[in-house]
């Protein structure tokens, strides 16, 4: 698929790329002050909240996950279109395209080296994994512990009831479509950042237009999910006659499926776009990608 094909290049970024040591690797001739990303803000607030107050972090992040996505994302395209932008307005572009790789190798290298600035990108996911893997580990020990309760005086090995079976799947993806926002949001955003200028060659019509169509995107991505997922299934399920006790399981991890494959849609046609805006052959990312160590 293609979110994870680009999930795993961003990853593996074209670290020895000029145009990636120009802009990451390599320190700038004189110190100059950067405003702090979202990324940077996520990343200082959950270590200085881990480090003075656990007890508030911990109950702070899963609103940090809920809004993490959305708002990386955007942070995603407006810092890579701005940096491509940039290269426009110098008409340096056109040059930087006769790199290897070509325009489309030279954009991701403008791409991630945006995204890995002072490694946010990185120390972001660590978070946000990490985040995950303890909220499905609560909820686990949790429902654990309240099934045991229930036991009749713990005479009897406590088995799950099927209303707590539901709770965990249900809470689980919950946590594993925060996740997969973030992800297919950083990438969509990231996608979108490198789109943009090719329509828009100055910075501030770029900042403008990514921003729109991000949150256009976001917004017909939710529409669709919902419609879809609350809506059209269950009253299919309803047409089909189909019932038992593990149709509320089903449907939450159908809608988990529908709210992915849109966005693995609109990440498709993205790229298929940046493509064709770019007059590029595939190939030739996986030519910029050599660079990677």
């Amino acid at each position: 698929m293609t979110t994870w094909k680009i999930w795993r290049a961003l990853h593996n970024p074209p670290a020895l790329h000029p145009l990636f040591q120009r802009n990451v690797l390599r320190p700038p001739a004189t110190v100059i002050s950067r405003t702090a990303g979202w990324a940077g803000l996520v990343v200082s607030l959950v270590l200085g909240l881990g480090q003075q107050h656990p007890t508030i972090l911990l109950l702070l992040m899963p609103f940090i996950l809920l809004f993490t996505g959305i708002t990386y994302g955007i942070d995603c395209a407006i810092r890579v279109g701005s940096a491509i932008a940039k290269e426009h307005e110098n008409d340096t572009f056109n040059l930087l395209s006769l790199s290897p790789g070509g325009a489309l190798g030279a954009s991701w290298a403008m791409c991630t080296s945006s995204l890995y600035r002072n490694r946010d990108f990185d120390r972001l996911h660590s978070i946000m994994r990490g985040a995950v893997i303890v909220g499905i580990i609560v909820i686990v020990v949790v429902a654990t512990l309240v099934i045991i309760v229930h036991s009749e005086q713990f005479s009897r090995v406590p088995e799950p009831t099927f209303p707590t079976i539901v709770h965990i799947v249900d809470l689980t993806v919950v946590l594993v479509a925060l996740y997969l926002e973030y992800i297919q949001s950083a990438i969509l955003g990231s996608l979108i950042g490198m789109l943009v200028p090719t329509y828009a060659e100055n910075r501030l019509d770029t900042r403008i237009y990514t921003l729109g169509v991000f949150l256009f995107a976001q917004i017909i991505t939710y529409f669709l999910a919902y419609w879809i997922g609350f809506v059209i299934l269950p009253d299919l399920y309803d047409r089909l006659d189909i019932t038992g006790d593990y149709v509320e399981i089903s449907l939450s991890i159908l809608r988990l499926a529908v709210f992915f494959m849109i966005r693995e849609v609109m990440i498709s046609a993205s790229w298929r776009g940046l493509v064709e805006r770019l007059n590029a052959l595939p190939s030739e990312l996986e030519l910029a990608m050599q660079f990677a160590p």
